[in-house]
């Protein structure tokens, strides 16, 4: 594998499946943006999908780090909820409708597999965080700790709903919907 190459292919791929989604990015298209050839191309990656595998595992990975990190941190409860809002903005910026539908459809067999896994392991964590913090009394008592991932469920669903996609300007915004639905329902956040 050529590390500059290999840096190349997943910078473009990563531009071009944010703004057209990962169905629609042929391997033309991102040795173009790369600026390199299809021999490169082949010799780093085997398809688009593979590319696609590692894009998305980086940012897992990223994700998750980042996660533990803002909760393993001395911050109040409340603002650690309020930087998850922050990382869900910074991680969705530039996504588009057609990324969200081939990630959350979950279509493309290459990545099934890797999503399902990522969703498991960050669900596992988020529940113990969240039972922790509803011990320590941030969370409300009367809460059903189970119900959050039921509730995590309908919004992956809401996210390939087409008629509720289209009443925000972009992805971005309904993702941050439903974030802050989720993190504070309809009471005023802690900024306001």
């Amino acid at each position: 594998m050529d590390k500059k190459g290999s840096q190349a292919i997943i910078n473009s791929s990563k531009a071009l499946f944010w703004k057209h989604g990962i169905k629609r990015v042929t391997v033309e298209d991102i040795c173009k943006e790369a600026g390199i050839s299809k021999m490169t191309f082949y010799r780093n990656f085997s398809n688009k999908e593979e590319v696609a595998k590692k894009i998305l595992t980086l940012l897992f990975e990223k994700g998750l780090e980042d996660y533990r990190a803002n909760m393993r941190s001395d911050k109040p409860f409340a603002q650690k909820m309020v930087q998850m809002v922050i990382q869900k903005s910074e991680d969705s910026i530039d996504i588009s409708e057609e990324l969200i539908q081939d990630i959350y459809s979950k279509e493309i067999t290459e990545l099934k597999d890797l999503i399902e896994s990522f969703q498991i392991k960050m669900k596992k964590e988020i529940m113990e965080d969240l039972t922790v913090a509803q011990r320590e009394g941030h969370i409300r008592k009367d809460l059903r700790i189970s119900f959050i991932p039921q509730m995590l469920s309908t919004f992956e669903k809401m996210m390939l709903d087409k008629t509720f996609l289209e009443s925000y300007s972009t992805p971005h915004d309904a993702i941050m919907e439903i974030t802050g639905f989720f993190l504070y329902g309809i009471s005023k956040t802690p900024n306001e």
